[in-house]
C-alpha cells in the first residue's frame, strides 16, 4: 500500500496498474480493500502505512480469535510494539501471557504474585529475542555456530496448532517447522511443538523436537526462564551442592559446587550445573519460594545473573534488572541430544509458586 500511494505519482493511471499488480497475488483482502479506496477517491488518507499496518493486526486478531480463541479462557490481543500475543487465563488470579513471536512465555502471574522478571527495557521487534520471561534455545545453547542461542527465540514463523480451556487446565500450542531460513543457518527438517499448560497453580512448558529429515542431528536446549525476586541478596538457591558445574566465566572449566548449603548470588553468576536433581528451588528470602520441576530429559541447569558492570553493558537489561531477578535454566547443554530419522525428542518444566502466609 505505500508503495502505491508512493511511485503513484498520476493516481488515476499508476495507481491502477499497481492495483492490478496486487491483485494478481496473494495478499490479504484488506490491502486491496485500501487499495480500492484510494483509486477511487484519489486521495492518500492519513499515514498510509499505519493505517495498513492496524488493519492487517485486526484482521488477523480477528482471524485467530475466531479459530482458536476459548471465551475469557484463551484470547489473542495485540502486545508491546504492536506485536501479537496470547493471554491465557484461569480464574481472577492466574495469567500467563505468550508472544507469538519466538512463542515466547513473558507473564506467569499466580496468586497475585509476578513470577516471571521481564526487562523494562525489552526490545519488542521481530528481529529481536524478548529480554526476560522464557525464551526457547534451541538447537543452540549459548555461543556457537549459529546465532546466541539458536533461531527459536527471535522467530515469527511459530504457527498455534491447539488451544484448550477446562476447569482444571488452559493450554497453548505453537509450532514452528524448518523453513528457507532455518536450512540456511542449519541444514536440517525438523518440527518443534511447544505447549504452554496454565493450572491453578502452575505453569508447564513442554518442548518435542520431531526429526523430519533422513539424517540425524544433534542439538542443545534450554528454557531459559528469568525468575522475579524480592531482591537478589535475598535469595537462596537449593538443589545444586556439591555438584559438578561449568563455569562460563571460566571459559567453561569444570568445577565443584563445595557449598553444602542452598547457594546465594553475590557477583555474576554464569555456570551450567551437570546432572542435577529434578527439583530446584528458589527461597526468596520472605518464607516464600519458587520450585521448578524438570523433567530427565532436561539433566542439566544453568544459574546466571550478570550483576552490574554486564547488565550496564546490555542495552535490553536495564542497569538495576539484576538486582530483581535469576535465571534458573532447565536444560541439555552438555551432553548434546541426538535424534535419528523420525525420532522424536521431549522436555518439559513445571514451575509452582509457594507465597508467605500472613
Amino acid at each position: 500500500y505505500s508503495f502505491c500511494t508512493l511511485l503513484a505519482t498520476d493516481t488515476n493511471t499508476k495507481m491502477q496498474d499497481l492495483m492490478d499488480e496486487f491483485k494478481s497475488k496473494d495478499i490479504p483482502g484488506v490491502v486491496d480493500k485500501m487499495l480500492s479506496d484510494v483509486f477511487k477517491s484519489g486521495e492518500t488518507p492519513e499515514d498510509p502505512v499505519g493505517g495498513m499496518c492496524r488493519s492487517l493486526q485486526k484482521q488477523m486478531l480477528e482471524k485467530l480469535n475466531k479459530q482458536w480463541g476459548i471465551g475469557g479462557s484463551v484470547r489473542f490481543c495485540l502486545g508491546v510494539g504492536g506485536m501479537a500475543k496470547v493471554v491465557l487465563q484461569h480464574g481472577e488470579g492466574n495469567i500467563a501471557e505468550v508472544y507469538l513471536h519466538g512463542a515466547h512465555v513473558t507473564r506467569w502471574c499466580v496468586g497475585g504474585f509476578e513470577a516471571l522478571w521481564v526487562s523494562p527495557d525489552a526490545v519488542y521487534e521481530p528481529s529481536a529475542a524478548i529480554r526476560g520471561g522464557i525464551p526457547i534455545c534451541w538447537p543452540q545453547f549459548g555461543p556457537g555456530a549459529l546465532p546466541q542461542h539458536g533461531f527459536l527465540r527471535n522467530s515469527s514463523s511459530w504457527e498455534v496448532v491447539d488451544t484448550c480451556a477446562n476447569e482444571n487446565n488452559i493450554s497453548l500450542s505453537l509450532q514452528h517447522t524448518s523453513n528457507d531460513a532455518t536450512m540456511a543457518q542449519w541444514e536440517h527438517p525438523f518440527r518443534v511443538t511447544y505447549t504452554i499448560h496454565l493450572k491453578p497453580d502452575t505453569l508447564t512448558t513442554s518442548l518435542k523436537v520431531e526429526n523430519t529429515g533422513h539424517a540425524q542431528f544433534d542439538f542443545t536446549t534450554a528454557l531459559h526462564t528469568y525468575f522475579s525476586v524480592p531482591h537478589i541478596d535475598a535469595i537462596r538457591v537449593e538443589g545444586f551442592s556439591g555438584l559438578q558445574y561449568m563455569d562460563n566465566l571460566q571459559g567453561r572449566k569444570e568445577v565443584t559446587e563445595e557449598s553444602t548449603e542452598p547457594l546465594s548470588i553475590t557477583q555474576e553468576t554464569d555456570r551450567i550445573y551437570i546432572s542435577t536433581p529434578e527439583e530446584v528451588t528458589i527461597h526468596d528470602g520472605y518464607h516464600g519460594k519458587t520450585i521448578l520441576h524438570k523433567s530427565p530429559s532436561l539433566p542439566d541447569a544453568v544459574l546466571w545473573n550478570p550483576w552490574i558492570e554486564k547488565a550496564s553493558k546490555m542495552k535490553d537489561f536495564n542497569n538495576y534488572g539484576w538486582r530483581n531477578m535469576v535465571c534458573v535454566e532447565a536444560g541439555a547443554i552438555k551432553t548434546p541430544v541426538t535424534l535419528a530419522k523420525d525420532e522424536t525428542w521431549f522436555g518439559s518444566q513445571t514451575l509452582s509458586v509457594q507465597l508467605p502466609s500472613n
